[in-house]
């Protein structure tokens, strides 16, 4: 597999020294800061993997989840502050792969990012 592609949706975040990490550990990463250029993002990067780091209410982030399965099969990592069971529950049970609780070193994101691109390369190979 070639470098993994990696799309941050990061509408507050002023994290990018992190995004900057990944890139240096080998990730090409695109990061949008609007949920309106999702659609642009997916069809022209092609993502394998998909990082949402956005403090939307929980509506608005299923929405969002929809929105990505419905171009794409990537796998969805979401970062987040909030550590409550029923919260990452709901995430998991809509859609998203993986919650991992906010601060993450890039060492760790970083091999949480290509565990699901492996997967996902292998489970599509399969077919």
């Amino acid at each position: 597999m070639e470098t993994t592609k990696t799309l941050i949706i990061d509408t507050q975040s002023k994290i990018t020294e992190t995004y900057h990490e990944l890139e240096m550990r080998g990730l090409s990463v695109y990061v949008i800061r609007q949920h309106q250029e999702l659609f642009n993002a997916l069809y022209n990067f092609a993502p394998d993997v998909i990082i949402i780091d956005s403090a939307e209410p929980e509506q608005r982030r299923q929405l969002i989840y929809t929105n990505i399965r419905s171009m794409s099969h990537a796998p969805i990592l979401v970062l987040s502050v909030i550590d409550e069971p029923d919260i990452v529950e709901k995430v998991l049970d809509h859609g998203a792969d993986e919650y991992l609780l906010k601060p993450v070193s890039p060492t760790l994101l970083t091999a949480h990012i290509k565990a699901l691109a492996r997967r996902a390369y292998f489970t599509d190979s399969l077919y």
